[in-house]
Formats: structure tokens, sequence, C-alpha cells
């Protein structure tokens, strides 16, 4: 079944996909919203591959999910949309209303939780910063989150006039910053890396019981300069366990 099981993960900047029997071999395709129609790569993807069924989680616009899920009805392919449950095995939801806990943070809890039984964070690094702490028993403790480095970037840029240093991502140097667009890197990287610690404190734990995910988690990682681990899939990972469970 993996090798005909299509995963999509729909961010708010970008796509994720690849088939199951791929996700821990690095086939994992990335593909930025507004570059290519997602529902053209769809077809060209089933004609090589022939995948038989589609999972999907979307933090995205929703016509944009339902424009998938048309697809796969046009095509006899077995469609599937995570949604954040109570509870999976013994990781229970902290929310009091489930589903509105993010598809993105509970997937990539239910990823690490399948490889853990102790406590761990997770931190998601991608348009927004999410933190989510878990305890030892399954119980997710609750989380924090923040606008992300490109859109803390981006609003600085736009929004001011003297700071005004264009739309590329800037990489923090871990140094005093010389120049604007230094003194940017640096502080709006310093702003998440001190956002991770104080609520990795607030949550009890060490660095190394946490593991970062999603588009800048290794630049994220290295501005850190501590133990931590890397995981940059792991809604993918997650939305995997979810479609087994709920199919």
């Amino acid at each position: 079944m993996t090798e005909h099981h299509l995963l999509v993960d729909i961010g708010n900047s970008a796509i994720k996909y690849c088939l199951e029997s791929e996700l821990y071999e690095e086939k994992v395709k990335v593909l930025n919203h507004g570059e290519r129609n997602f529902v053209e790569v769809l077809s060209a993807f089933h004609e090589t591959t022939q995948f038989s069924a589609l999972s999907v989680s979307s933090v995205y616009r929703e016509e944009f999910t339902e424009q998938i899920q048309n697809w796969c009805h046009n095509h006899q392919v077995n469609f599937y949309r995570a949604t954040s449950q109570s509870h999976s095995g013994d990781l229970k939801n902290g929310y009091t209303v489930a589903q509105q806990l993010g598809i993105d943070r509970w997937l990539a809890m239910m990823a690490v939780r399948k490889q853990t039984k102790s406590a761990f964070f997770v931190v998601s690094c991608g348009t927004a910063v999410t933190f989510d702490a878990v305890a030892g028993s399954g119980q997710h403790l609750g989380g924090a989150i923040m606008p992300g480095l490109a859109l803390m970037q981006r609003s600085l840029s736009e929004k001011t006039i003297a700071l005004h240093v264009g739309h590329d991502l800037i990489a923090s140097e871990n140094e005093l910053g010389l120049d604007t667009k230094a003194a940017i890197a640096n502080g709006t990287m310093m702003a998440i890396t001190g956002f991770i610690e104080k609520m990795a404190n607030m949550a009890n734990m060490e660095m190394k019981q946490g593991i970062l995910t999603g588009g800048y988690a290794s630049l994220v990682a290295k501005a850190l300069e501590t133990d931590i681990e890397v995981s940059a899939f792991l809604v993918l990972q997650g939305l995997a366990i979810d479609s087994m469970e709920n199919q």
C-alpha cells in the first residue's frame, strides 16, 4: 500500500509531498505556492507512479484542498484529510476543542511520540514558529505561536522606510551586526531562539529533549548552538501514521 499512497502536507508557504514508501529516503518534493499549478503536478506525478490513495494535511486555503479532493474523485484516487483528534494512542491533545489545534502541530507530535515515550517538545520553524510540549505520559501540555523568520523580516522591511532591505531571507551569523541587514538577521533569529529557550524552560525540559522541524529548522538549530535534533518532515511522518489509524 505504501508505494501507492501519496502524502501531501500543505503549509502556508509551500507544499511538501512524496509517496509513503519514499518518506524516509529523502525523496520529499517541495513546491512553493504559486510556483506551479499543483493539480497539474498531481496529474503528472500520477502518470508515473499510479498512486491509488492520497492523504492530505492542510493549514492553507480551504478551496485549495477542495481542488485536490475533486481531482482525486475524478481520477478514482482514495482521498483522506487529516484533522486533529482528542488522542492518538497515549498521545492526548491538550486543547479543550481538539480540532482547534493546528493539524500540522498535531501530526508533528504524533510523529515524535511514535519514536519516544519520554517527555519532549517539538518546534515547527516555518511561516510561523510553533512550540508544543508533551509529557512522558503522552499528555500535550500546551504550546505557543510566534511569527516565523521570513515573516518577521518581511514585516520590518514592508512597514518601515529606513529598514527596507528587500524580501530575501537573511541568515544570522550569531554576532553583532555592523549593517542593517545583519542587525535584522540577528534580531529576528534571536527572537526565535530566545522564544524556544524560554518555552523549553517553562516546560521544565532540556534542549536535548527538543526536535525542530519545518523549512527553517536547520538555520534555527545552527543559531541555537546546542544539542537539538532536526527532522524536516515530521508532519508527513505523522500524516502517514494518522492515515493508517483512521482509514
